[in-house]
């Protein structure tokens, strides 16, 4: 999940923004994530795993927890604290001092950096594998929109708010409306982004920190 100030307003990135209500979100140095993956029919003998992109640049992943899941889809994973998570984490300037052309609005953030990592999961069974999400039912149609939920590390305490519209193209008639209100805390967090895709009109965005909302699953990607 990186939001350097590049990327965070391109039309994928904007997708990431919008903020309901604040929601402290930190979880622990070493927290338990516990849940059951929606329909699950694979049996036993499957293996839940969390790895995070290595701060090389490469696209590498460092495993750093793993647990068994249940005949039923549960399972029950421990994540590492800092004695692990210190040398895995990414630096990432946070200062935002100009806008990009076509938007306006505000972005405070504080401090102006900060390290983390993001959790992505996967289940496995030998050579068999599946990505693993905390997100609304995408089979529902038409397609609308997306909440996800995510778990990430951070190394100090960090504050972002934002309200941002960028016109993407006065021929397509579409505004993309963005807000952040983040609340993290050293260790693990989790965050929450949700974004809506009208045909025409304005599009919707939000991350923020806090739990979950209704309909946001644990789901094999298949």
């Amino acid at each position: 999940m990186c939001l350097s100030a590049s990327t965070m307003f391109s039309t994928a990135s904007l997708a990431l923004l919008l903020s309901a209500c604040g929601f402290d979100s930190a979880l622990g140095d070493q927290p338990t994530v516990t849940g059951q993956l929606e329909g699950w029919d694979l049996g036993t003998g499957f293996m839940i795993q969390g790895s995070v992109l290595k701060p090389s640049g490469a696209l590498e992943y460092a495993i750093v927890a793993s647990a068994p899941v249940d005949a039923a889809g549960n399972f029950s994973l421990v994540l590492p604290g800092g004695s692990v998570m210190s040398d895995l984490l990414r630096d990432e300037p946070r200062g935002f001092e100009k806008l990009p052309e076509g938007c306006m609005g505000s972005i405070q953030a504080e401090p102006q950096s900060v390290a983390f990592a993001t959790l992505d999961l996967r289940v496995f069974q030998g050579n068999t594998d599946f990505s693993v999400r905390q997100n609304s039912d995408l089979e529902k149609q038409p397609f609308t929109g997306e909440t996800r939920g995510e778990f990430l590390y951070a190394d100090r305490e960090y504050v972002e708010t934002s309200n941002v519209s960028c016109q993407r193209s006065p021929a397509d008639g579409i505004v993309d409306k963005a807000t952040t209100n983040l609340h993290f805390k050293a260790g693990w967090n989790q965050t929450i982004s949700s974004f809506s895709l009208p045909e025409r009109g304005e599009r919707h965005s939000s991350y923020w920190t806090g739990a979950p909302p209704e309909g946001v699953k644990w789901r094999l990607l298949r």
